[in-house]
């Protein structure tokens, strides 16, 4: 996880929870010579001690830093150097408090490594909100969150029916959901629309498509510059397909302009209807994909996103 925040971030983050322990015990003791937070927090992977000549007592945290210390004085002692150290004042009550402070700070960085949550804003149609399937656990942006682990924050931002067609019969851009995501400002956008711009009505206005579809990446860009953005393939439609959704359309027309906004907007692609080709029972509707179906377009989108 860390590789996708880097570790000047980790860093930072650690040195102000340090800082903030400070702040928490409070005016009864005073450093003598305040440490570099940064320094502190490098001790797990250090190995330095702070260690006590007096009494001898042990203190062993979380995060691996093992300390000797006494009601009086605290001293970090760094091989090599010798200059960075930590010596502070402690009253016997509040040395206590400061241990427990730092058993918490130092813990919580062992579980999380200290970086926030990466977030992923799923944005789609009907497929990306749900249809189809039976479970509501079911739906792709929910078992993409159980794929990614703890470390992600996944969030589905389906709109049935909608299109990217910005002049289309129910174009994404102006559904609430829209302006959610874009609050959400996610590190992470998976965009799969496409499927109802092959309905006839909206179809024969195709010459806003690729327009439609550049500025939605650009406003997503706007609401986080550092978004990795993937722009979806609409699965196949199966037969006939149902409500004017043709698959025609979809390979034919769709699929390929999708492809050429990407090229144009250095968006990763992520091909959903491979994925979910030559399996028509995975479409009851012939629209839909089914729990099964949704299952594979979650594999596909963790596949791409874990490959960075």
């Amino acid at each position: 996880m860390g590789g996708f925040f880097g570790k000047s971030a980790e860093n930072e983050i650690r040195s102000q929870t340090v800082q903030a322990l400070f702040r928490v015990v409070g005016d009864n003791f005073q450093p003598q010579d305040m440490v570099n937070p940064a320094t502190l927090a490098e001790a797990p992977q250090t190995g330095r001690k702070v260690e006590n000549q007096n009494d001898g007592e042990h203190f062993k945290t979380l995060a691996g830093t093992t300390a000797h210390l006494s009601p009086s004085h605290l001293t970090e002692k760094a091989n090599p150097p010798a200059s960075r150290f930590l010596s502070i004042k402690l009253t016997t009550m509040n040395r206590r408090i400061f241990l427990a402070a730092l058993i918490l700070a130092t813990s919580s960085f062992a579980f999380a490594d200290g970086l926030p949550k990466i977030k992923v804003a799923c944005v789609g149609n009907s497929i990306t909100e749900g249809a189809g399937v039976r479970d509501p656990n079911k739906k792709y942006p929910t078992q993409l969150g159980v794929m990614l682990g703890a470390n992600y924050d996944v969030k589905n931002f389906g709109v049935s029916g909608s299109t990217m067609l910005d002049n289309g019969d129910l174009p994404y851009k102006k559904q609430a959901a829209f302006n959610n995501a874009l609050a959400f400002a996610p590190d992470i956008v998976v965009i799969k629309l496409g499927t109802n711009d092959s309905k006839p009505q909206n179809w024969s206005k195709k010459g806003g498509f690729s327009e439609s579809a550049k500025s939605l990446v650009d406003a997503f860009r706007k609401a986080n510059f550092k978004a990795k953005i993937y722009l979806c393939y609409p699965v196949p439609v199966i037969a006939q397909g149902n409500w004017g959704i043709n698959n025609e359309t979809v390979k034919g027309e769709i699929i390929p302009l999708i492809k050429q906004v990407a090229m144009e907007k250095g968006t990763a692609i992520i091909d959903t209807y491979a994925a979910l080709d030559g399996k028509p029972q995975l479409f009851p509707d012939r629209v839909h994909p089914n729990d099964e179906g949704a299952g594979l377009i979650a594999k596909t989108v963790f596949e791409a996103i874990k490959k960075k």
